[in-house]
């Protein structure tokens, strides 16, 4: 290098040195705005968002159609009412007849009954009417004997809304769960944030000592310039994990609906921090009594019953029929003429194919279910347990970590002492500046990992929320 380009690079690094070492207030300051912003706690957080972030509602308010399903899909139980009015012309003969009847008819769905009565009139003569009384019972003594395929269908439906709610649960612990997690990544990114502050400061300091020793002929330039080097560095991970919190914040932002104008800022949440992890009796109270082990039984108890419902399709619609009739004259059915009938009526498909394969397709169904229910349970026992491996490894790491950061500090205390005496150079020095700062990150990454695996276990077994924990409000209906 030429002494003039010498000379420039030396008129260059001071002056951009000291502005460097000038940026050390604008990250003070940055800090004290940082103490006064208001803190967030992870327990305040998920309260806000439960109630302001309308995904909440949108999965809870699938409950309220569960109390209408039955009524869409079971046969009403109304009352029928049915009238009926003609009159009938005869050109050639001159006649006029006015008929015109009414009935009533009424379902009993859970026994199969069918009761109906009838009054029919008509207009025989100009002077002369006749009248007409029918009851009717109807009752199924084959397909849907005595209601039975009612009672199928009732029993199907009401494991389907308890599966459907159980299954919203799940739908709002799974949010629940990535809403933590949001809050998670956020004190990451915050705790990361205050490292490269907290380093970046520190190299700044550095810097200025180094700048001291070059202008008492202690330190060489290529010092200075190496430690600038390292504190541009550490400026560009400031940014880059600034920007990071930022986008974490904005996350947090929408999940509480957050429109004020205070800075906030998080802590370390504790709320789960106590969580203590049974394998085996956890593992054991998941296959027995968790919400996953009760969908799969409900959906096997749920093709047993469909399986039951088209076996008794398979049979003939057969009917009792009695029936009492009552004639008369007038409209007042004057001069009662009194009938009773007994009777079968049987309607048979032949071949009755479409019976036949809704059969064979319950019973295919029904052996789906058992079979989803202990592949699912074997794939979930793999996953658990590796889970649990992956959390006790990772609080050794984080165990490991902690010692690393200990036996770091000192290491660097010491050297920063060896080279202010010139026992080591300031490459050794600045290599333990790195050391220390990435054992620093990888903590706070460890920490995260831990944290974020207990969430999941607590998520897969189906402990993080109960729906009596559930406090959304879902607005009413107009």
């Amino acid at each position: 290098m030429s002494n003039t380009n010498k000379n420039r690079l030396r008129s260059f690094l001071s002056p951009f040195a000291a502005i460097i070492i000038s940026a050390a207030i604008t990250v003070g300051q940055e800090s004290e705005i940082s103490e006064q912003a208001h803190t967030l706690s992870l327990e305040e957080f998920i309260n806000q968002s439960v109630i302001n972030d309308t995904v909440f509602e949108e999965i809870l308010i699938n409950e309220l159609t569960l109390q209408y399903t039955k009524t869409l899909g079971l046969p009403a139980a109304d009352i029928l009412l049915d009238i009926k009015g003609s009159y009938r012309f005869n050109t050639d003969q001159d006649i006029e007849d006015p008929e015109g009847s009414i009935s009533l008819t009424k379902l009993f769905p859970r026994f199969g009954t069918d009761l109906s009565a009838t009054y029919a009139a008509s207009v025989t003569s100009a002077d002369t009417a006749d009248s007409e009384m029918e009851f009717t019972i109807s009752q199924p003594i084959a397909k849907n004997a005595f209601g039975r395929t009612y009672r199928l269908d009732e029993a199907i439906i009401g494991i389907e809304n308890e599966i459907a709610s159980f299954q919203i649960v799940e739908a709002y612990e799974d949010y629940l769960a990535s809403i933590i997690k949001i809050y998670y990544n956020w004190y990451e990114a915050y705790t990361s944030m205050q490292t490269a502050e907290s380093s970046y400061r520190e190299n700044l300091k550095l810097l200025k000592n180094i700048e001291e020793r070059r202008t008492n002929n202690i330190a060489l330039r290529v010092d200075v310039n190496k430690i600038t080097l390292q504190v541009l560095a550490k400026k560009e991970d400031l940014i880059a994990l600034t920007n990071q919190y930022h986008e974490e914040l904005n996350l947090v932002k929408e999940a509480i609906r957050y429109q004020g104008y205070e800075a906030i800022k998080p802590v370390n949440p504790t709320l789960y921090r106590s969580v203590t992890i049974d394998f085996d009796g956890d593992f054991q109270k998941f296959f027995e009594q968790s919400r996953t082990a009760r969908i799969l039984n409900l959906i096997e108890s749920k093709t047993n019953h469909e399986v039951d419902k088209y076996a008794n399709n398979l049979f003939p619609s057969l009917n009792l029929l009695f029936t009492h009739q009552i004639d008369g004259d007038d409209y007042d059915v004057n001069s009662p003429e009194k009938e009773y009938h007994a009777g079968i009526e049987i309607e048979l498909p032949v071949p009755s194919s479409v019976e036949r394969a809704q059969y064979r397709t319950a019973l295919i169904e029904n052996r789906k279910s058992v079979l989803n229910r202990a592949n699912t349970y074997s794939r979930l026992s793999t996953q658990l347990r590796n889970l649990y491996e992956n959390i006790q490894t990772e609080k050794q790491l984080i165990s490991i970590a902690e010692e690393k950061l200990m036996l770091g500090e000192e290491i660097l205390e010491d050297e920063t002492e060896n080279y202010s005496y010139g026992r080591v150079t300031l490459n050794d020095l600045i290599q333990e500046i790195n050391k220390h700062d990435q054992n620093r990150f990888n903590k706070i990454l460890s920490e995260l990992r831990y944290k974020t695996l207990v969430l999941e276990w607590q998520r897969l077994t189906d402990q993080l929320i109960t729906r009596d924990k559930i406090k959304t409000p879902i607005k009413p209906l107009p």
